[in-house]
């Protein structure tokens, strides 16, 4: 249920974003959401979300929607750089949905 309102989201802002001078996102990778996290977001977020590392966002505690992650994933804010270079739209997602397993708010 999740990924298919996440994969809809996704759908409606690539929708929008094409008709931009955006580059179309790649072909997402085999990488889990779990490991594209420790690769791109463990230095400030740490392994599991509360380390706050340049004034990163506790992500255990936060209360940001799949919405409001993926667009700050993909364009980034305050300290944090944008990542739309770096993954693609499916990539960002996996990440998005790793963030929000339920598992991570313990």
């Amino acid at each position: 249920p999740m990924r298919y309102y996440l994969a809809f989201i996704m759908a409606i802002w690539l929708a929008c974003n094409i008709a931009s001078d955006e580059t179309p996102p790649v072909a997402a990778s085999a990488t889990s959401g779990s490991e594209l996290y420790i690769r791109y977001c463990s230095a400030c977020h740490g392994t599991d979300g509360p380390a706050r590392i340049n004034g990163a966002t506790n992500l255990r505690q936060s209360s940001l929607d799949s919405v409001r992650l993926l667009k700050i994933v993909r364009e980034g804010r305050n300290k944090m750089p944008s990542f739309k270079t770096q993954l693609s739209i499916e990539e960002t997602s996996e990440i998005v949905s790793y963030i929000l397993m339920p598992s991570k708010k313990e």
